[in-house]
């Protein structure tokens, strides 16, 4: 096979059930290029917030519906 093939590069938080089957069951797609870094739960596991260092913003999502609320600014300057 010659010539060049580009994988392209996907941006997206993988959601794994550790309750039953330790099984990825879906992904949270981010905007390419966002750069998902560091991910934390809030006390409760109602939210998750997710560092996007290539955008300077923290992903706040839903973890039971496994959606993007919204996202925070942050300025780090990245």
């Amino acid at each position: 096979m010659s010539g060049n093939i580009k994988k392209k590069k996907e941006d997206a938080l993988l959601v794994i059930d550790v309750n039953k089957s330790n099984k990825g069951i879906t992904k949270i797609k981010f905007e390419p290029c966002s750069g998902p870094k560091a991910v934390a739960f809030t006390p409760d596991s109602k939210k998750v917030y997710v560092i996007c260092w290539l955008r300077d913003d923290a992903t706040v999502i839903d973890a039971q519906a496994h959606r993007i609320i919204k996202r925070v600014p942050l300025k780090l300057g990245g």
